[in-house]
């Protein structure tokens, strides 16, 4: 399959669209690929993939059945926006720093080679790959063994793995390999040149605002205060005052549980919105239950509310990619497979805030994702993680037993600690 340069614009245009559309919530215009007869052209399918500074962020589409160019497109353009299980839903803020392949699929075929005989069959750079087994299937574009440097056994593991098998897996008799090619057209991110769309970076529009920011606070501090009292029909009342729209976090500071600058409690949702009346139900129980432990009583005082929306992918901690980044509304959240951390501290540079919430929740940059949230806060700094902040509680007790079971000397110590572990 070819296509003339007029020909990739009139898809390019049309994957911008349907993909714009998606992420705004709106109805998409009419690209000019459906009046034309190119958006009738049989291909195997189509995925749309967007990356941030080379790191994948979204990448949805469908393959096999037969289907018409402009369908296939609409299909993943709109999956992509909104539907990729592996990431959040894409928000129209980060939608400017956002690179964008469309790629346009043909040729499939299945490959009738068994074993290792197979690798044979596979030209990294033409060929993408689709692993079936049973229900388990796993699909890679041409793209990614070039983005990678694959050879072709490496190309057949990782579609393997894809699939939710062992690596090994393509040389099974029992598997199914098909192999496609592809077309990609690229769109640079808004940053570097043309962009996905004609504007964006706009900071979305408060969810609460901040009198409804102030009332909702108000109502938790009512509740905490019914449910201190034991009064639960007071506080479900309090509760069901609260608007239930959708959030990502949600951070509460409680005088008596917590001094300024500790974390507070937090709700954390950042693959989909949870409902702020729900959310705020949870964390005052676990303020209650909490000060019941320390056996204290809530101050019949104010309380600090955060709540964080808009969640947009920086990228790894390690390297994220902090442009757009605004302090003064915009706050951070990162998370690894056990650990998670938020913080807000719309006085401070972003840099500074990335280096601060990888220090305090006690995560490896490397193996963590960096997100921002659009916040509204009572407070000028609010923050949360999964690990307890370290709490000192009078003088540091000396060791009990240096010098019985082991030496009082730190440098002895260590020597006779070389000495066992070799």
């Amino acid at each position: 399959m070819n296509l003339t340069d007029q020909e990739k614009k009139l898809v390019e245009q049309a994957a911008r669209e349907y993909f714009t559309a998606a992420v705004s919530q709106r109805t998409p215009g009419i690209p000019l690929l459906v009046t034309s007869s190119l958006g009738n052209l049989p291909v195997a399918g189509a995925f749309v993939s967007l990356k941030r500074q080379g790191q994948l962020r979204s990448c949805m589409g469908q393959f096999g059945a037969s289907t018409t160019l402009q369908s296939a497109i609409q299909r993943a353009a709109q999956l992509t926006a909104t539907s990729d299980p592996r990431f959040p839903p894409i928000t129209p803020s980060e939608v400017p720093w956002l690179e964008m392949e469309t790629w346009i699929l043909f040729s499939p075929e299945v490959v009738d080679a068994v074993g290792e005989d197979r690798m044979q069959h596979v030209t990294i750079g033409r060929h993408g790959l689709q692993l079936v087994a049973g229900n388990r299937r796993g699909l890679l574009l041409p793209g990614v063994a070039t983005d990678f440097g694959w050879n072709a056994k490496e190309f057949l593991e990782h579609v393997s793995t894809k699939a939710g098998m062992a690596p090994d897996a393509w040389k099974d008799p029992g598997t199914t390999l098909y192999r496609f090619e592809g077309i990609v057209i690229r769109t640079p991110s808004q940053q570097t040149g043309g962009g996905i769309s004609s504007g964006g970076g706009i900071p979305p529009q408060p969810t609460l605002g901040a009198a409804g920011l102030r009332n909702v606070a108000e109502l938790i501090h009512q509740c905490l205060q019914a449910l201190q009292a034991e009064d639960t029909q007071q506080a479900s009342q309090k509760l069901s005052r609260i608007p239930n729209v959708g959030v990502n976090a949600v951070v509460l500071q409680v005088n008596g549980l917590h001094q300024p600058g500790e974390s507070g409690l937090c709700g954390l949702s950042l693959s989909k919105p949870a409902g702020l009346q729900q959310v705020a139900a949870a964390l005052c129980q676990q303020a209650v239950r909490l000060a019941q432990r320390r056996r204290i009583l809530l101050p019949d005082e104010p309380v600090q509310l955060t709540i964080g929306t808009d969640v947009a992918m920086l990228g790894p901690g390690a390297h994220p990619d902090l442009r757009g980044m605004d302090c003064s509304r915009q706050g951070l959240a990162i998370i690894d497979r056990t650990h998670w951390g938020f913080l807000y501290d719309r006085n401070t540079a972003p840099d500074s805030l990335a280096v601060e919430i990888i220090s305090r929740s006690n995560i490896s940059p490397q193996n963590a994702q960096l997100f921002s949230l659009a916040v509204e806060s009572t407070a000028l700094r609010m923050a949360a993680q999964s690990s307890a902040d370290p709490v000192t509680a009078g003088e540091v007790r000396p060791p009990a037993v240096a010098g019985q079971f082991y030496p009082r000397d730190e440098a002895e110590m260590n020597r006779q600690l070389d000495d066992l572990i070799p």
